[in-house]
């Protein structure tokens, strides 16, 4: 019957869509910026939270925001510490900006070296 076939695709989605969630949850929890730009770091862990959005498993702000910073190699220490302790919160936006800040002052230090 048209019930079942629906049913049986319902299931088969539900499926499909769960380990999708998965592989995307996975990719946000292991997200690296390793040789990426900033710029595409945070292109990278924006996609992927608006991927689970989509699946009705929306990302908070600060669980994005310590994915990413999480990702951050060793020289961003002294910048994750300064945003890990502070007492308010803070936007992914201003995250976004002071992080592409601190990377383009790293840039030109190293560059003047």
């Amino acid at each position: 019957t048209s019930y079942e076939a629906w049913d049986a695709l319902k299931r088969s989605y539900v499926v499909h869509s769960r380990s999708r969630i998965m592989q995307v949850k996975e990719q946000l929890q292991g997200l690296r910026k390793e040789n990426l730009t900033m710029d595409d770091y945070f292109y990278k862990a924006k996609m992927l939270a608006h991927h689970l959005a989509v699946a009705s498993k929306p990302v908070k702000v600060e669980d994005l925001i310590m994915h990413i910073l999480r990702g951050l190699p060793r020289e961003y220490s002294a910048f994750k510490t300064s945003l890990t302790t502070r007492v308010a919160p803070i936007s992914l936006s201003d995250v976004i900006c002071m992080a592409s800040f601190s990377y383009k002052k790293r840039n030109l230090k190293n560059k003047n070296l």
